[in-house]
């Protein structure tokens, strides 16, 4: 059995590392200016980890930033913690599947 264990770091951009780096020195002087690793657009938590867990760009999956217009109330929710409290239903906003769901689809 294989198994992978991701680690991330949110709001940790290079640029962030960088300008502090006196702050997290193992980090930043393990990573040369090259070495930068690349998100989506746009960059926010709700968009990147929702790529990182269907394999798809934010206008294909639908979560697309932190706030978004919800069209059934005409109210701007957060994507990120407006769930549960204000009602909105996460598979009506994320519209691919997961590779969990894939996954398990495909009998892994």
């Amino acid at each position: 059995m294989r198994s992978a264990i991701a680690f991330v770091v949110d709001g940790l951009g290079a640029i962030q590392l960088r300008a502090h780096r006196a702050h997290a020195r193992t980090l930043s002087q393990a990573m040369p200016k090259k070495h930068v690793a690349q998100t989506v657009y746009p960059s926010t938590t709700a968009a990147a980890l929702a790529s990182f867990l269907t394999g798809e760009w934010p206008g294909v999956h639908g979560l697309v930033g932190y706030r978004a217009l919800d069209p059934d109330r005409d109210v701007v929710e957060n994507q990120i913690s407006g769930y549960g409290e204000n009602g909105l239903d996460p598979a009506t906003w994320q519209r691919s599947e997961t590779v969990f769901e894939r996954a398990a689809a495909a009998g892994l």
